[in-house]
C-alpha cells in the first residue's frame, strides 16, 4: 500500500490581522497533498472529505444562512461570513475525514480586543490561527506520532 501525506491550512481573506464586527471575512482551508500524488484524484477515489464546523463540532451546512460555504474544487473549501460583536473567541475549524473518521483539522480563532465602551458600533477582532493534528491510525492498528511541521498533516494508507 502506498502512504501519502496530507497537509491542512486554513488562511483569511485578509492580510492584516485586525477585524471588524460588520466586516465580511473569507476562510479557506486547503488540503495539501505529498509531492507526485493528485490531492483531487486521491479525494475522489478514498472518500476524503473536508468541511467546517462550529465550536460544538456541528458541521456548518450550506443551508445555514450565516455561512457562505463553496468548495471551488475538492482541495480547498471556503467559509464566509460577516463578523458578528458575539463572534469574540468564535472558533471555524476545517476537518478532514477519510472514510468517516477525523484524520486532522485546522482552526481558526477570534481573539477580540473588545472595547469598554458598548456602544461603539466597531469591535477590532485579532484572528489567531492555531491547528490540532489528531494521531491516525493506519490499516495495521499502530497509531503514528505527531510531526513537528507547521500546519496538522495526516497520513493516509
Amino acid at each position: 500500500r502506498v502512504c501519502v501525506l496530507f497537509c491542512v491550512s486554513v488562511s483569511s481573506s485578509f492580510s492584516q490581522t485586525e477585524f471588524s464586527a460588520g466586516r465580511s471575512v473569507t476562510l479557506f482551508c486547503q488540503l495539501y497533498s505529498s509531492a507526485g500524488v493528485s490531492c483531487d484524484a486521491w479525494i475522489r477515489s478514498e472518500r476524503i472529505y473536508l468541511f467546517w464546523v462550529n465550536q460544538a463540532g456541528v458541521k456548518l451546512t450550506r443551508s445555514d444562512s450565516r455561512y457562505q460555504i463553496s468548495a471551488p474544487d475538492h482541495c480547498i473549501i471556503t467559509l464566509n461570513t460577516t463578523l458578528l460583536n458575539e463572534d469574540l473567541n468564535r472558533e471555524w475549524r476545517c476537518e478532514v475525514t477519510h472514510r468517516d473518521q477525523l484524520k486532522t483539522s485546522a482552526t481558526y480563532t477570534d481573539k477580540s480586543s473588545a472595547r469598554a465602551d458598548s456602544t461603539t458600533a466597531e469591535t477590532p477582532v485579532h484572528i489567531t490561527k492555531s491547528t490540532t493534528t489528531t494521531p491516525v491510525t493506519s490499516t495495521r492498528g499502530t497509531v503514528k506520532k505527531k510531526k513537528k511541521i507547521p500546519f496538522p498533516c495526516c497520513e493516509f494508507y
